[in-house]
């Protein structure tokens, strides 16, 4: 009897915590605007690659290849902040770029 009426008892404080912890205040997630300055950059960027995307390191535009390698584009400096870009709504036909 008494074994029993704990393991009740821990079933209904597990099922008490879940309930608590799904209805508990979770934070919204702010959204932040690109700015246009970068959204702009960007799609220069996208309209003179035949690729899908492309990441800025350190000012320097780099191209993935089909077979992992990447290419750097020595000639363009970009204004970009580092990171992983990604170009839709353009068609690729590239048979060397990812």
């Amino acid at each position: 009897m008494c074994y029993t009426l704990i393991f009740w008892f821990l079933i209904f404080v597990t099922i008490l915590i879940n309930f608590v912890q799904g209805c508990s205040n979770i934070q919204e997630k702010i959204y932040t605007k690109i700015p246009d300055t970068v959204h702009k950059q960007a799609l220069k960027i996208c309209n003179k690659i035949d690729g899908s995307h492309f990441v800025v390191r350190k000012r320097r535009v780099w191209l993935k290849k089909k077979d992992d390698s990447e290419i750097e584009l020595k000639h363009y400096n970009s204004i970009l902040p580092d990171g992983y870009y990604l170009c839709s709504g353009h068609y690729r036909n590239s048979e060397i770029i990812d």
